[in-house]
């Protein structure tokens, strides 16, 4: 009797220890193709406030701590004097302070905007967006990643993937007309 109480703790051990999103290449991959509605989405939204073409600052879209909100920083590529980050708590519960720093840097977000971020960063299981400028990529997209030893992140390229960026982040993730344009990127190995 004793050892059988001893194997159903083992495998309830094994179980109740599962990561819930796995670190592997092929989770992302499948996350991405489960959930590519909704990276379009933010796609569709960093283009339509010109966020990807910022070519001297770097606008994040995270979720706070209880995913129920969202923060947005505004990092300038070369910080001086002039030039400072800004970060915004909790967009949606300050939503018209807000909105007025925010149309200072040419954002025009409304609420629908940060409702639709809100979903889609918790429905394809990221907990950031940014605007970037490395690997040639436009917006990089990183995901919840607990207890990994590698580290990925999609990288969408507003002008296809070229021979060189491949060598850097790896082939399309997907064949459709957004899946070709992103790539799943090692971030870091620990």
């Amino acid at each position: 009797m004793k050892s059988v109480c001893v194997f159903f703790i083992m495998v309830f051990s094994m179980f109740s220890c599962k990561n819930p999103n796995p670190c592997t290449r092929e989770f992302f991959i499948a996350n991405f193709q489960n959930n590519e509605k909704y990276f379009n989405v933010l796609i569709n939204f960093y283009n339509s406030q010109n966020i990807v073409n910022s070519k001297d600052k770097q606008i994040v879209f995270s979720l706070n701590k209880c995913k129920d909100d969202v923060n947005i920083d505004i990092i300038p590529y070369i910080i001086d004097d002039k030039r400072k980050q800004i970060s915004l708590s909790n967009i949606r519960t300050n939503f018209k302070m807000c909105k007025k720093i925010l149309l200072r840097y040419n954002i025009n977000i409304q609420r629908s905007d940060i409702d639709s971020v809100i979903n889609s960063l918790k429905t394809t299981n990221c907990r950031m967006v940014r605007n970037i400028n490395y690997y040639s990529g436009q917006i990089e997209f990183v995901s919840y990643q607990e207890k990994c030893n590698v580290y990925h992140s999609y990288i969408y390229h507003k002008n296809g993937i070229t021979p060189d960026i491949i060598k850097f982040t790896g082939k399309a993730i997907g064949s459709s007309r957004i899946g070709k344009c992103i790539t799943l990127s090692n971030e870091w190995m620990l």
